[in-house]
C-alpha cells in the first residue's frame, strides 16, 4: 500500500513537465484558433523544457534535491499564473497593451514555465542506488512513471477543456506542483540522499545522465533497450567502434525526423479538431492516445518486460539497418497520410465522408500509428548509438553483478551520440511546431 502511494505520488509530481505543453497548446490553440501562434509557442515550452532536465539536475547536484524541489516548484507556480493571465490578456485583448507586447510576455512566460519544471525525474534516478535497483530496472520503473504522466496530462487536458475552460489545464499544472512535488520533495529517501551528499563533502555523478527532456514517449524504454542490448555480449570481446560520420548524419536525420513528426502530428490533430463543432477539447483526447501509442510501441520493441529484446516476428528476420528504413519510410508514409485525412476533413467534395467526429476520428488513427511507428524507430536509434553510460563508482560490486551492462561494452562515444540524439530531436520538436504551425496553417 505504502509502495503504490508512492508510486502514485511520483506519477502525480512528475504531471507537471507532462502538462505544461499539452495544456499551452490546448490553451492558446482554442482561445486564439491560430495555429501559427499556437505552433510558435508550443516551439518556445518544447525547447524550454528540454533544457530544464540537465539544468534542473545540476541545480540538485549543486544545492540539493530537496532545496532545489521546493525552489522549482515555488517558481514554477508562480510562472504558471503569470502565463495564465497573460494568455488570458491576449486571448481575450482586455488591456490596451498591444498584441505585440503580450504575446512577447506569453512566450517570456511560457520559456520561464518550462525552465523552472522541477527535476522530480532526476531526484527520483538519484534513489537507484538507495533502492539496489539495476541501470536497467532503474529506467523501467522511471520510464513506467514518465510515460503515465504523459499520457494521463492529456486525458487531463482534455476533461478540464471540456468541462472548464481552455487555460484549465495550466491551473491544474500550477495546483498539482504546489501540492505534488512539496510532498515528493519531502520524502525521506530524498533527505537521505542530500545528507549522505553533504557528510561526503563532494559531488558525486548522476548514474543517470539526465537527457534533454523531450515529448517523445518511451524514451526511458529505449535508453533501457540499449543497456539490454549491451548485456547480451557481456560475455563476448569488447571491441567498441565509434560511429562512422555517415552513421551520425543518419541519426540525426531519424532524430529530426521523429521530433518534428510528434509537433506536426500534435498540429494537425489541434486544426482537425478546431474545424469540428465543439470539438477542440478532443485535441487533447487524440494527444493522449498518440503518446500511448508511442510508449506502447517503445515497450514492446525494447522488449522490456523480458530479459531479452522482444520484436514483432515481421520485423524480427530484419537487419537493425533495414529495420531502421523501414521505420523511417512507414513513419513518413503514416504523417503524410494524417496529413492527406486533415487536408480532406475541409474540402468540400469530400465533407460527406472525411468531415465531423468521422473524419476527426481517421486523422486520430492515422496519427496513433504513425506515433507507433515513431516508439519503434526511437528504439532503434537508441540500439544504433549504444548503451548510455552509468558510472561504475555509483554502484556497488553486487549491484554491478546485478546490472545487465558493462562499461567496457559501452561505445565510447555514447554519451556524445545520445547528446547529438536529444539535441536533433529538440530541433525537430521545436521546427516542427513553429514551422509545421505556420504550414498546416497556410495549406487549410
Amino acid at each position: 500500500m505504502i509502495t503504490a502511494g508512492r508510486t502514485a505520488l511520483e506519477v502525480a509530481a512528475r504531471l507537471p513537465g507532462a502538462l505544461l505543453p499539452v495544456a499551452l497548446l490546448a490553451a492558446i490553440g482554442l482561445s486564439t484558433r491560430s495555429l501559427f501562434t499556437t505552433g510558435l509557442v508550443v516551439a518556445a515550452a518544447a525547447a524550454a523544457l528540454a533544457l530544464s532536465g540537465p539544468l534542473g539536475a545540476a541545480a540538485a547536484e549543486h544545492w540539493g534535491r530537496r532545496p532545489t524541489l521546493l525552489t522549482g516548484a515555488a517558481a514554477h507556480v508562480v510562472s504558471l499564473v503569470l502565463l495564465v493571465t497573460a494568455v488570458d490578456r491576449f486571448t481575450h485583448r482586455h488591456t490596451v497593451t498591444s498584441d505585440i507586447t503580450l504575446f512577447a510576455l506569453v512566450m517570456g512566460f511560457t520559456v520561464l514555465a518550462g525552465l523552472t519544471v522541477p527535476p522530480v525525474g532526476a531526484a527520483a534516478r538519484g534513489r537507484w542506488r538507495p533502492l539496489r535497483l539495476s541501470p536497467a530496472e532503474g529506467l523501467r520503473r522511471d520510464g513506467l512513471r514518465e510515460d503515465a504522466a504523459l499520457v494521463l496530462a492529456g486525458l487531463l487536458t482534455a476533461l478540464l477543456t471540456w468541462s472548464a475552460a481552455p487555460t484549465a489545464g495550466l491551473l491544474a499544472a500550477a495546483a498539482v506542483t504546489a501540492a505534488a512535488v512539496p510532498l515528493f520533495a519531502m520524502d525521506s529517501r530524498v533527505g537521505a540522499l542530500d545528507e549522505e551528499q553533504q557528510c561526503s563533502g563532494r559531488r558525486e555523478e548522476d548514474e543517470s545522465e539526465t537527457p534533454l527532456r523531450t515529448m517523445l514517449p518511451g524514451t526511458d524504454a529505449a535508453r533501457r533497450q540499449a543497456v539490454m542490448a549491451g548485456a547480451a555480449h557481456t560475455s563476448e570481446p569488447a571491441q567498441p567502434s565509434r560511429l562512422s560520420i555517415g552513421e551520425l548524419l543518419a541519426v540525426s536525420a531519424r532524430a529530426l525526423l521523429l521530433g518534428g513528426g510528434a509537433a506536426l502530428l500534435w498540429i494537425i490533430v489541434l486544426g482537425s479538431a478546431l474545424s469540428v463543432y465543439q470539438g477542440g477539447w478532443s485535441a487533447a483526447l487524440s494527444i493522449a492516445l498518440c503518446l500511448a501509442a508511442g510508449a506502447a510501441a517503445a515497450r514492446h520493441s525494447g522488449g522490456v518486460l523480458g530479459s531479452r529484446p522482444q520484436r514483432p516476428a515481421a520485423l524480427g528476420g530484419l537487419s537493425a539497418a533495414r529495420r531502421r528504413r523501414l521505420l523511417s519510410t512507414l513513419t513518413v508514409l503514416l504523417l503524410a497520410l494524417t496529413a492527406l485525412m486533415s487536408t480532406l476533413m475541409g474540402l468540400t467534395p469530400f465533407s460527406g465522408v472525411f468531415s465531423g467526429w468521422f473524419g476527426l476520428m481517421l486523422v486520430t488513427l492515422t496519427a496513433a500509428l504513425a506515433s507507433a511507428a515513431m516508439g519503434g524507430l526511437l528504439v532503434e536509434l537508441y540500439q544504433q548509438i549504444g548503451q548510455p553510460q552509468f558510472p561504475a563508482a555509483r554502484f556497488s560490486a553486487d549491484q554491478l553483478r546485478q546490472a545487465p551492462s558493462h562499461p567496457d561494452h559501452a561505445q565510447p562515444d555514447g554519451g556524445a551520440s545520445e547528446m547529438l540524439l536529444g539535441g536533433a530531436m529538440l530541433a525537430g520538436s521545436v521546427l516542427g511546431f513553429a514551422v509545421g504551425g505556420l504550414a498546416v496553417s497556410l495549406w487549410g
